[in-house]
């Protein structure tokens, strides 16, 4: 799997289009790669993609630059970051805090 720093490589999406157009633009993208892979609720794109061989299977947050902010095999430690980095705006409601802690 991919860490937190790394550039997040391109791949076919299973619609035909590709992972680099998912992430291009000034948004944060959370990607949840393999069929087990429960993406939470997050005001960010989300895209969920077979396992890959770049990206192992988990949740991955990509940053508007198109380079890998945070990774983890479960959305633990997700909400701690996005909180930091401000990718959540102010205020979490109650469900969605408990989803990600």
């Amino acid at each position: 799997m991919l860490r937190a720093g790394g550039r997040a490589p391109d791949g076919p999406l299973p619609d035909g289009t590709r992972l680099f157009d998912a992430f291009r633009g000034p948004h944060w993208t959370l990607l949840a790669a393999g069929p087990e892979t429960r993406a939470p609720a997050l005001p960010v794109r989300t895209v969920g993609v077979p396992a890959h061989e770049s990206y192992g299977t988990g949740l991955l947050l990509i940053r508007p630059d198109g380079h890998v902010g945070w990774a983890g095999g479960t959305a633990s430690g997700l909400r701690e970051y996005a909180r930091r980095l401000g990718v959540l705006g102010q205020g979490l409601s109650q469900d969605l805090a408990e989803e990600l802690s």
